[in-house]
């Protein structure tokens, strides 16, 4: 029992790199696509078609950075090589992506 606390972590700048491409792979789309809904409200000036678009690109726009945030804060706290890092961000993404190919499952169910 120490009060400090000892890093016992392998991660290597290595996995940090794979970490952040595998992040900004898997996330790159929902965040352009949040940015462009937001943008693309000034088309519609004050209506409400603009302001559905403007809480919907704000919505994925922070539920992106949502789960980036809990990929980072949990491959840190978890991680103690690289495998396991890039292991760790695969399976959290999975997770994350189920819920749309879910709603794609059922639009084809129930167009």
């Amino acid at each position: 029992n120490n009060l400090e606390c000892r890093n016992e972590s392998d991660v290597t700048s290595i996995g940090i790199i794979f970490f952040a491409l595998l992040a900004l792979i898997f996330l790159l789309v929902d965040i352009l696509n949040g940015l462009k809904l937001v943008w693309g409200t000034s088309k519609y000036g004050f209506s409400k078609e603009s302001f559905q678009m403007f809480v919907g690109g704000c919505s994925l726009f922070s539920i992106t950075g949502l789960a980036l945030y809990a990929t980072v804060v949990y491959n840190i706290a978890t991680s103690r090589s690289n495998v396991d890092m890039i292991f760790n961000t695969v399976i959290l993404f999975f997770v994350n992506d189920l819920d749309e190919k879910l709603f794609t499952s059922l639009r084809m169910i129930c167009p």
